[in-house]
Parts: structure tokens; C-alpha cells; sequence
């Protein structure tokens, strides 16, 4: 869900502090305790790019549920008189105890293909979304070819034909 907010511009040159509308974003669970979230940030900055080297937003986040503050670092992109923003990090980062649990069948099967599988699910948690695809697709890998290798243990070392 996205929504424009009204953000504070820090290293604004005038005495009174200038604001500016940006559409962001929104969080839609909290990191700490994965409850559904779609609360306004109380408070959002923006460093002013002619006096720092990014250009980016701070917005802090309050959870009613866990009554835990949480914040959240945006990238912003400026286009003609219109500000967007996208989320690049996450503090604290979510929770890894909110992993994907498997069954007893398929982490006996392909231990890799979950030791991957989490591995990517902490590089999506830490904003890293680039890296979490490819991540996710090496697991699947996995987990095929040691299931083929179940289901036909003679041909371990024989050449799969995979169409994808």
C-alpha cells in the first residue's frame, strides 16, 4: 500500500523547517511481531540532497500490537514536482525466528535446500531483494535434484534434462 506523508527536510538552508510530500511505501506487517501493520509513520525525515551524498527518508513506525517502535530507511526518487519512495532497509531487520518452518520429510530430504531457503529469507528480511531471487532459485534447485535423486537413487550421478 502506498500513501503520501508529509516529511520534515533536514539540511534545509531556511530557519524555518520546510516539508515535503512524498508518496512512500507503507509497511505491511510489523518486523517485530509480523502483525498485519498499516499505520501512518509518526515522524518522517529527508536529508536534502544538495547538503548530503544520499537521497533518502528516515520514517519511524509505532506497532499498537507489540508497542514497539520501528524504523524504516527509503530511497527517494525525484520526478518533476512528484517525490516517490521505496523501502531499502528495515530497523531493527524482521525477525528471523519468523522463518518458514518444513516438514520433518523435506528438510530429511534436502537439508541444503533449507539451509538456502532461510539463507535467502534473511537476505529478503534485510532489504537485500536483488540477491534473495537468485537465492530462492538455487534452493529450488536443490530441492529437485534431491528429490529426483529420491525417487530414482541408480541415477544419482546422471545428468537431469529440467525444461525450466
Amino acid at each position: 500500500m502506498r500513501k503520501t506523508i508529509d516529511t520534515i527536510v533536514i539540511g534545509s538552508d531556511s530557519s524555518r523547517p520546510e516539508t515535503l510530500d512524498i508518496d512512500i511505501e507503507f509497511p505491511t506487517q510489523c518486523p517485530l511481531c509480523s502483525v498485519a501493520y498499516a499505520e501512518s509513520p509518526l515522524a518522517a525525515y529527508y536529508l536534502n540532497p544538495e547538503n548530503y551524498d544520499n537521497n533518502s527518508m528516515i520514517a519511524l513506525f509505532f506497532c499498537p500490537h507489540c508497542e514497539s517502535f520501528f524504523m524504516i530507511e527509503y530511497i527517494i526518487y525525484e520526478l518533476s514536482n512528484y517525490c516517490e519512495g521505496s523501502i531499502i532497509r528495515i530497523y531493527p531487520a524482521p525477525d528471523s525466528g519468523s522463518k518458514i518452518k518444513f516438514s520433518d520429510q523435506i528438510t530429511t530430504l534436502s537439508p541444503q535446500f533449507v539451509n538456502i531457503y532461510h539463507q535467502s529469507q534473511n537476505a529478503e528480511f534485510a532489504g537485500l531483494n536483488e540477491l534473495c531471487g537468485m537465492g530462492y532459485r538455487k534452493a529450488l534447485e536443490f530441492l529437485v535434484k534431491d528429490f529426483a535423486t529420491y525417487i530414482h537413487p541408480g541415477k544419482k550421478n546422471h545428468k537431469l534434462n529440467l525444461l525450466f
